[in-house]
């Protein structure tokens, strides 16, 4: 009786011991599984990551690539005249450049490069080599052009720049003469379409570097990074009779209208704030619009001087 019990207990100290022995199998399988696991799914994610990377790099060559062509055929556009396009088609260029402007500004943000900085980069150490990031946002609900709040941020920081950089740049405004009249004349809506073209006349007619933001309702202001006083006076003067030679017409078969500008140049200086500059270029608008239509007067922080059509500076008041 004795061995029967002593073989029963054996037996049952066997059977424990496998159940335990299969039990241990039982978990270290259930870890190499679990191992196994996040190891595939380690390896899954890093495939993903490297299909999703070749596929940025693929879509990134197909927008440069693009980008090129565009470039290439804007080059090509320049060879022909000014009066080439129709007054429909220069709009839906320019209605395009700032489309692409826009979604390549966004893209950039997103992939963590933002362009929507409103301080100088202090590497910045010649605004000719080194153009200016721009605000570009909020924009003016009529042209699409940086509003005045966009204005006088990115008009800080150009002089921020300007005292970093110890280089003079420009601020010119430009008001629609007689938009009243026109107004009378043509209606709320179709004067305007007039004004929004100016507006494009403008911001083809600048330098690449410059940007043209809406100061009040018909009125422009051009910043001019990186320019001398005379330099600046030039492409002040430039700008005026770009828009008294636009054929301006509200259809492309219309009647040609006569629209011209009555403009105001400052150059900055190193002591300047954004308000003295637009004081003296606001000052030197309104002397040229008591003087007439398509004025040009230049102030140099010390004088007003009148800058006749087709003419130079002459003539200190």
């Amino acid at each position: 009786m004795l061995a029967l019990f002593s073989s029963l207990d054996t037996w049952a100290t066997s059977i424990s011991l496998w159940w335990i022995w299969v039990m241990v199998a039982l978990l270290i399988a259930c870890a190499l599984g679990f191992l196994a696991g996040l190891r595939y799914a380690e390896f899954q994610s890093r495939r993903a990551c490297q299909r999703a990377a070749r596929e940025v790099s693929r879509l990134l060559e197909v927008v440069l690539k693009r980008l090129d062509d565009a470039r290439e055929a804007c080059a090509a556009l320049e060879q022909f005249p000014q009066d080439a396009l129709t007054s429909a088609q220069a709009e839906r260029l320019e209605q395009g450049r700032r489309s692409l402007q826009d979604q390549l500004r966004r893209l950039t943000a997103h992939l963590g490069r933002s362009l929507e900085r409103t301080s100088v980069p202090p590497a910045v150490t010649d605004l000719r080599s080194t153009p200016l990031t721009w605000t570009l946002l909020p924009e003016d609900q009529h042209t699409g052009l940086p509003d005045r709040g966009a204005l006088l941020r990115n008009l800080e920081m150009l002089l921020q720049a300007g005292r970093q950089c110890g280089q003079w740049s420009g601020v010119l405004l430009a008001k629609m003469d007689r938009l009243d009249s026109l107004r009378e004349r043509f209606g709320p809506r179709d004067s305007q379409k007039l004004l929004k073209k100016l507006s494009l006349i403008l911001c083809c007619a600048v330098r690449d570097g410059d940007l043209v933001c809406q100061y009040a309702h018909d009125t422009f202001a051009v910043l001019l990074p990186a320019v001398e006083p005379a330099e600046g006076e030039r492409i002040a003067a430039t700008l005026r009779d770009a828009v008294r030679n636009y054929h301006f017409r509200l259809s492309e078969h219309g009647e040609e209208i006569l629209v011209t500008a009555s403009m105001g140049y400052t150059a900055t200086r190193a002591e300047d704030t954004a308000d003295f500059v637009l004081n003296r270029a606001l000052d030197a608008l309104l002397r040229s619009q008591r003087v007439g239509r398509n004025q040009l007067h230049i102030h140099d922080g010390q004088s007003v001087t009148h800058c006749l059509a087709n003419s130079h500076p002459a003539g200190a008041v």
